[in-house]
């Protein structure tokens, strides 16, 4: 099976480490990466995301 690589422009879509989520802040954002889709929805509908630090070296496809 042949793998392709998809280059999502509007998203960093960095990944966690050690896990399948991605960041969905903007490329080349400032600080820490943040996934807002993830977490339990609270009563105002809003979900609390997932936060992680940057790492050195992070490249759009890790």
């Amino acid at each position: 099976m042949t793998e392709h690589r998809v280059e999502i422009t509007h998203v960093c879509y960095i990944r966690k480490p050690d896990d399948v989520i991605r960041c969905t802040r903007l490329p080349r954002h400032d600080g820490d990466h943040h996934n807002y889709l993830v977490g339990v929805t609270d009563s105002t509908g809003r979900r609390p995301g997932v936060w992680w630090p940057r790492r050195d070296g992070e490249t759009q496809f890790d």
